[in-house]
């Protein structure tokens, strides 16, 4: 049972009992029809309060290969900086296996990953690092490496800080954090286990007095921010906004850390950092990096385009890097309002389960090759998932004050209409307690294991686990109450585990669906006029309109029209060779013709007086 304060009504602060985090089946329809109603799941445990286990469930991580989770709950609240905070290591059953001495108080993320070293005493399992940052009079930041086996300390130190708004990632024996400190952007390789710092750098910082320079260039060249919205040179802050560990083609162990300006006020920058030393092996300027994706040896870039077009812009970007020398392979945008001007990257398996997991989920780009960035599918807009395991996804509905956890097959398995409706599997009611619906039930963490029954064992006992196997889901999260002239509503959390009825296993998948067929090449109409006047069009629209018409007869027996002159010499012209790609007054990126100058994308406004002239 793990135990947690709660604050009542009143305000009073009280115990809750938190029972049993078991929870579900993922499972399919083995023997059921479509038509038939969908089997109801048993909510093993609830609690609804103002500060119980949902206020940080943002934290909740589970331990691979095992059924157990771990969560961060709140012990004491009230305090001028929010709650002291424990960490459990939490068994299907509500069991703590471990409970961690109080936490700082400040905003706690956990990092799981392995820890395995080489010709070491202690050559695998994993580690959890906790990054505690407070924002208070002082601020402070601290990291602390905990043993998921034993709740034991590894090390802890505050001389390596991830800041606010950590970003990290684990490789085999390495920690890479990176945050902001003060103003500046920072990261740390921290050797696991022993602690051992490999590098601990500034990565970004801004410069000072920048109001004195007058001109925009002379304001980006002293590394201060442009301000588009009321003309002038600022000062700048600095975050980490993305940080992987990757091995290069030579096998050297780099660091990729992204910086980006708080206000969009200038451009950051991708730099591959050797592990070993901390030195900058390559930098990409101009690439102000909002997430990142690492697969084999490209990292590929949801660049955040404000800092370059402006607070207004419409253009999505993507790009993709070598991740031995920082070289850009590709780039792709296009303008789009769906996305406002950024894209979550991840595997495309994880957005539509029919595709292969090499592929990335590229927002409007499709599911994209990570070597050429060409689409490979399309993907319509990802379902509102909390989460996916082995073929089943698990959402939330809700309506009123009522909710209900749905889980469902991951795709439809009609072939003749591959946007049907995914079958619905089963599902559970929320509890009705929680305000908002299914809005505050916000994360979901799933894992597979061997299952327990509800148990009131204490909170600092170890319990053994002989149920059969199941899948775990917990779900939980907070809502912060709405302030109105001095007036604010309660805030609360909530959180809840539930199992899957009997008797289901997961569905099939089913085919990927056809990817786009070849990209064509010019015609021979368009060859004819690059021929003959793409040097005119250079000069002008006017000189490349007398250009066709003078080689009128050749290019008509090229199978060439008046619509075919609008679009070759009214359409922008760009250069595929510049670096960074040039991009196109749709937004799109500059496309590589072969030649020096390439035409763009035509407009919406000369697609309609061509075929006006049709």
């Amino acid at each position: 049972r793990i135990l947690c304060n709660t604050r009542s009504s009143s305000g009073s602060i009280t115990t809750m009992g938190l029972v049993s985090v078991l929870a579900l089946f993922a499972g399919s329809t083995a023997g059921l029809r479509a038509h038939s109603p969908p089997p109801s799941g048993t909510q093993l445990w609830s609690n609804v309060s103002v500060t119980g286990p949902g206020l940080y469930f943002t934290s909740t991580i589970a331990i691979p290969q095992t059924s157990d989770v771990l969560m961060v709950t709140p012990t004491v609240c009230g305090t001028p900086y929010g709650c002291s905070t424990k960490i459990a290591r939490v068994q299907p059953n509500g069991i703590a296996t471990w409970s961690s001495s109080a936490l700082p108080n400040g905003d706690i993320t956990l990092f799981l990953g392995p820890r395995y070293q080489p010709n070491s005493d202690d050559a695998a399992g994993d580690v959890v690092v906790v990054s505690v940052f407070s924002a208070g009079a002082s601020e402070s930041s601290s990291l602390v490496a905990i043993d998921p086996n034993s709740g034991s300390t590894l090390w802890s130190s505050s001389d390596l800080p991830c800041g606010a708004l950590p970003k990290a990632d684990f490789s085999a024996g390495v920690f890479l954090c990176g945050g902001q400190l003060g103003q500046d952007a920072h990261a740390a390789a921290i050797a696991i286990p022993q602690g051992t710092v490999l590098f601990n750098r500034t990565i970004a910082k801004p410069s000072h007095g920048c109001e004195s320079y007058q001109s925009k260039v002379a304001c980006l060249k002293n590394g201060c921010g442009w301000d588009s919205l009321e003309p002038g040179c600022t000062d700048v802050d600095w975050y980490v906004a993305a940080a992987n560990l990757a091995t290069t083609a030579e096998g050297t162990e780099i660091a990729l850390v992204g910086t980006i300006e708080g206000s969009d006020n200038a451009q950051g920058s991708l730099f591959g950092i050797r592990v070993a030393d901390g030195s900058v092996i390559w930098q990409a300027n101009s690439t102000t990096v909002s997430t990142t994706l690492l697969v084999e040896n490209v990292v590929v870039t949801a660049v955040d385009t404000q800092s370059t077009y402006g607070p207004d812009t419409t253009i999505v970007m993507i790009r993709g890097f070598s991740v031995s020398s920082g070289t850009m392979l590709w780039q792709r945008s296009q303008k789009s309002s769906s996305d406002a001007g950024d894209i979550e990257l991840g595997r495309a398996c994880d957005a539509d389960c029919r595709l292969p997991c090499d592929l990335v989920a590229a927002g409007v780009f499709g599911a994209i090759n990570v070597s050429t960035g060409d689409t490979m599918f399309s993907i319509s807009p990802a379902p509102s998932r909390l989460a996916m395991l082995d073929g089943v996804a698990y959402s939330v509905t809700s309506a009123g004050n009522s909710g209900e956890l749905v889980a469902s097959s991951c795709a439809s398995d009609d072939d003749t209409n591959l946007t049907a409706p995914a079958a619905v599997l089963w599902s559970a009611p929320l509890p009705a307690q929680a305000q908002g619906g299914g809005g505050v039930w916000s994360n979901a963490v799933v894992v597979s294991g061997p299952g327990t029954a509800a148990s009131d064992t204490p909170l600092d006992s170890v319990g053994a686990s002989s149920a059969p196997h199941s899948v775990v889901v917990v779900m939980g999260g907070h809502i912060a109450g709405p302030c109105s002239r001095g007036h604010c509503e309660p805030s609360y959390s909530a959180a809840a585990a539930f199992q899957a009825p009997p008797g289901i296993v997961p569905p099939p998948i089913p085919p990927a669906p056809p990817g786009p067929g070849p990209t064509p090449g010019p015609s021979k109409c368009e060859a004819q006029m690059t021929a003959f006047c793409a040097a005119a069009r250079t000069v002008s629209k006017d000189q490349c309109d007398i250009c066709c018409g003078e080689h009128a007869a050749k290019l008509s027996k090229a199978g060439c029209g008046s619509k075919d002159y609008v679009r070759f010499c009214h359409t922008a012209i760009c250069k595929p060779g510049q670096q960074p790609p040039a991009v196109c007054p749709d937004g799109a990126t500059c496309p590589d013709c072969g030649k020096s100058e390439c035409s763009c994308p035509s407009q919406p406004r000369l697609r309609l007086l061509q075929e006006l002239l049709v």
